[in-house]
């Protein structure tokens, strides 16, 4: 068989001027469409060669060896497909489109392509030569034609479903290219002579794509249009400047610029903002992608969107200005006021340009608000002005009074009950005699029971104030449950009670939440039960409710076989300073606050508490608790045991025999007191009695700790830690003095921190607790 090859050179002689064309033509202007027409072209080129190459050796092939014969024609047969394949991913190009489903399709096929024409030569599916080395057509020849025309059909899928993408320009010359390179394959078969037309072809259209597309001058004119576009933002705001001088310079501080391009048919091509649009808005402009052109449209109030969007189209159609005022909803979901304005700029083409600024008036717009509102309640106001300023008076006047009660009630009680139990205390570390040491004994728990009679009341006031807060962390139930045991079962065990804790062993342990006020929950409910019952039982019933892994309903029930409660006596229960049964109930302790303290407590927790109750059969107090589980060990079966332990042999924490302290209390039983709980300490006490004599001895000696009194007659506590301050002369400046005070209501803490005081220690002083804080502000040196 003999091929005309003159049209095949014919056409590798266009390809090849067309190549160096684009080589020196647009050396210096290289773009991404370039890159991908030379690229087409060259493989366009290699192909034809490897057809010219492939004509001859099957003309000549009893003189050409048969492996280079199968050797160019699969060579021919690749390049040809790779050169057609190249054409719709040259289009994905111009249109910046990602690829989709059809690409991976549209690569696959090649792949399936290269396989069939790499094996043909074994499996003679495409071509192959018989025995007389003559060239030969397979039973899927067709494969050679109908796969590149599936990739020119897939071309013309992606051009036209993005047709209004392309310039005018553009959408003629890649139409002109995929019907003439569609017409070479019709014209290789129908061509009498066996003539290699199929190339030749293609180079015409390769021809027409470049000359239609790309030219010197497209190529200047987009690169003017590249510059111009660089400094459009900095010429529009500059324009804009000029034009509203004064009114720009006041709102430059709050303001974007965007702009806005559309077609003849106003339908948008081109948006853009400003990165302040997106900064007045909360947003960062990487985080939105995609979605950052829409973010005006989607912002906008409901209630202006309309007005505003057709105020906006009567602005970009030249009917009317564009000015106007609106919310815009921010990314933490507030709406704030802005006044956007825009100026609209027909081009030559007909095509409409709009730019403008908006700027953030939310401030204006609150300042408007808030004067019509001034407005309209000044008259009110006035009118009632006089009378509000004396319910004000009478308010302080009445809340300074509560206060200066609880701070002198606290003071006047707590001052003899340091005495008291600081004395005890030193009696029940140094007597030997059981007996002494029984009485003392009997004398701590009733100044106990005092003082958390007084705590009741402090702590009431807290929560009437609205000021008591849970201080959550992570505990273990099981310790709690033992320390309840021991305070009440040694008490029962003195009332001859029984007392039982009955838990649930599947309870989680450790548990997140307050700890101590469930403590004061449960010792206030029992002690309570332990109250009203003189014979029988107290007990303690603790179970969970699961809610998920990691919440569960703490359920804790104080049941006891007392007197009861009458059914009309339970809606008084959990109110304040209420006694029921009084007559009944006249010897019994207690301030009535127990419950209410108990309740609020609860309340304060999430939980609720409920009762029940059989008049002379006993009661059962129930409450419930949320609270977060932080590990899977179980309580496992509370230790009865762990119910009672005796009184510990004092033993000091601290030993400090090189360290001196300042203790100043106009109270002498109050300086030996502490001299007596720090006696087995080793530290040197000196004292003072008044806030001068304390002047005084800071002069003459350096101390590690000075305890100081608030409330003390002539010079406070407060008044010598202010001078203490102001002296410059005295070797304690840097000396943390801790506060030392019967003074325990609310902000009196806070109070004495901001004073100037280190820490604060409230009376009656325990010794674990003095010496507890001593440890954490003596230097180390000084402690053995």
């Amino acid at each position: 068989m003999a091929y005309n090859i003159d049209l095949a050179i014919a056409g590798f002689v266009v390809l090849l001027v067309l190549l160096l064309y684009l080589k020196i033509q647009y050396r210096g202007h290289d773009t991404v469409t370039i890159r991908h027409i030379g690229k087409l072209v060259f493989f366009m080129l290699l192909a034809d060669t490897f057809d010219i190459i492939t004509g001859l050796t099957i003309t000549y092939a009893t003189s050409v060896p048969l492996w280079l014969n199968y050797v160019l024609n699969v060579a021919f047969f690749d390049l040809n497909g790779i050169c057609i394949y190249l054409f719709p991913v040259y289009i994905r190009y111009i249109i910046n489109q990602k690829t989709d489903v059809m690409d991976i399709i549209s690569d696959i096929l090649l792949g399936v392509y290269i396989v069939m024409c790499t094996t043909s030569p074994f499996t003679k599916l495409i071509f192959y030569f018989d025995e007389n080395l003559l060239y030969s057509h397979g039973m899927l020849y067709f494969c050679n034609y109908a796969i590149p025309m599936l990739f020119f059909a897939y071309a013309f899928i992606k051009l036209f479903a993005n047709y209004k993408k392309f310039e005018k320009k553009r959408r003629f010359s890649v139409i002109g290219f995929m019907v003439i390179a569609t017409s070479g394959p019709i014209l290789q078969m129908t061509i009498p002579g066996n003539h290699l037309v199929d190339y030749f072809v293609l180079s015409i259209a390769a021809f027409v794509i470049i000359f239609g597309i790309e030219t010197p001058d497209y190529i200047r004119l987009q690169e003017v249009l590249e510059e111009l576009e660089k400094h459009k933002e900095s010429l529009e705001i500059a324009k804009r400047i000029e034009e509203n001088k004064n009114k720009t310079i006041q709102s430059m501080t709050k303001t974007a610029t965007w702009s806005l391009q559309v077609d003849k048919q106003y339908n948008p091509t081109k948006k853009y903002w400003s990165d302040e649009f997106f900064w007045l808005l909360g947003y960062d402009r990487a985080e939105l992608g995609d979605k950052e052109n829409d973010l005006w449209d989607n912002s906008l109030h409901p209630d202006e969107s309309q007005t505003v969007l057709a105020d906006f189209m009567k602005g970009l159609r030249g009917e009317a200005e564009f000015l106007s005022e609106y919310r815009l909803r921010g990314k933490d979901g507030v709406y704030k006021w802005y006044r956007g304005n825009g100026e609209r700029v027909v081009n030559s083409d007909g095509t409409v340009e709009f730019h403008g600024i908006i700027q953030d008036i939310d401030e204006e717009k609150i300042k408007e608000e808030l004067t019509a509102q001034r407005l309209a309640v000044v008259e009110e106001l006035e009118k009632s002005q006089i009378a509000l300023k004396e319910a004000v008076i009478k308010a302080e006047t009445a809340d300074r009074a509560k206060s200066d009660f609880l701070a002198n009630m606290s003071h006047e009680i707590r001052t003899p009950i340091n005495a008291v139990l600081g004395m005890n205390e030193l009696i029940l570390r140094e007597s030997q005699d059981e007996s002494i040491r029984s009485y003392a004994s009997n004398v701590s728990d009733a100044g106990n029971a005092l003082l958390a009679l007084i705590n009741d009341i402090l702590d009431f006031s807290k929560i009437e104030a609205g000021q008591m807060e849970l201080v959550p962390g992570e505990y273990k139930l099981s310790d709690l449950l033992r320390e309840v045991g021991n305070m009440i079962g040694i008490r029962c065990s003195e009332k001859g009670l029984r007392f039982v804790i009955d838990n649930n062993p599947g309870i989680p342990n450790l548990l997140y939440g307050d700890e101590i006020r469930i403590r004061q929950i449960l010792i206030n409910l029992l002690n309570n039960a332990l109250k009203y019952t003189e014979e029988g039982s107290v007990t303690l019933k603790v179970e969970y409710e699961k809610r998920d892994d990691d919440r569960i309903i703490l359920v804790m029930s104080a049941i006891d076989t007392g007197i009861g409660i009458k059914s009309e006596d339970l809606p008084l229960l959990f109110e304040s300073f209420k006694r029921i049964d009084l007559e009944k109930n006249r010897k019994r302790e207690g301030t009535g606050l127990g419950l209410n303290i108990t309740k609020s407590f609860v309340t304060l927790m999430g939980g609720s508490i409920e009762v029940e109750s059989e008049y002379g059969h006993g009661s059962t107090f129930k409450v419930y608790i949320p609270q977060e589980v932080r590990g899977k060990e179980e309580i496992g079966n509370y230790d009865p045991t762990a119910q009672s332990a005796p009184r510990k042999a004092y033993k000091p924490s601290l030993y400090a025999p090189n360290a001196n302290v300042l203790v100043v209390d106009d109270v002498p039983m109050n300086l030996r007191v502490v001299r007596g709980l720090l006696k087995q300490t080793g530290i040197k006490v000196d004292m003072a009695e008044s806030g001068a004599e304390c002047l005084e001895k800071i002069k003459q000696n350096e101390y590690d700790v000075i305890l100081l009194d608030h409330m003390m007659p002539e010079m406070d506590g407060l008044e010598t830690i202010t001078r203490l301050k102001e002296d410059k002369t005295h070797p304690n400046q840097e000396t943390p003095i801790i506060m030392l005070t019967a003074n325990a209501i609310i902000g009196a803490r806070e109070e004495y921190l901001q004073m100037g005081f280190r820490d604060y220690l409230s009376k009656p002083v325990k010794g674990e607790e003095l010496e507890t804080m001593l440890s954490r502000y003596i230097d180390l040196s000084k402690q053995n």
